[in-house]
């Protein structure tokens, strides 16, 4: 049975609930970078984020409401590059695959975005799955910020 899934919009008073996700140690070894982010840090970045006209940052609630994880999508002419993680305790249960699904459906329902890119580190087997079963195609394999990466690409239906 497919999980319920609402997206709404991010906004400032999300940045502890965000700045905790980004930290969680999960989320920080599929990360380019793997080091913490400090508190101050987050803060001047999801600022910026929320002003950016090419940045969409939705937050994921279950059916109770509650916030389970976080997509984004940062555009640059007719191209966006997503990112995407769920809140501890939300992994394993079909969330990912429907949040990249629901986060495209929106994405392009909202913009003139064409293409969706994805980059996955190699070892991310999990977020590999969830971006081909969310309908991306894989583009093969790329060196990106010193690592080998799964280049994932969606275009408009």
């Amino acid at each position: 049975m497919t999980p319920f899934l609402k997206l709404r919009p991010a906004t400032k008073e999300d940045s502890r609930l965000l700045f905790e996700w980004a930290n969680d140690p999960e989320v920080r070894a599929t990360a380019f970078s793997t080091e913490q982010i400090p508190w101050e840090d987050h803060v001047r970045w999801l600022e910026k984020k929320l002003l950016d006209s090419h940045c969409t940052i939705w937050i994921a609630l279950d059916e109770t409401m509650t916030p389970i994880g976080q997509i984004r999508f940062d555009l640059q002419d007719k191209n966006a590059e997503v990112d995407v993680h769920l809140a501890p305790g939300q992994r394993g249960k079909g969330y990912g695959t429907l949040l990249i699904a629901e986060g495209l459906h929106s994405l392009f329902r909202s913009t003139k975005c064409v293409a969706v890119h994805s980059f996955v580190k190699a070892d991310n087997t999990t977020s590999r799955q969830a971006f081909l079963r969310a309908g991306f195609q894989e583009q093969g394999m790329e060196h990106m910020h010193g690592q080998e990466v799964y280049h994932f690409l969606c275009k408009r239906p």
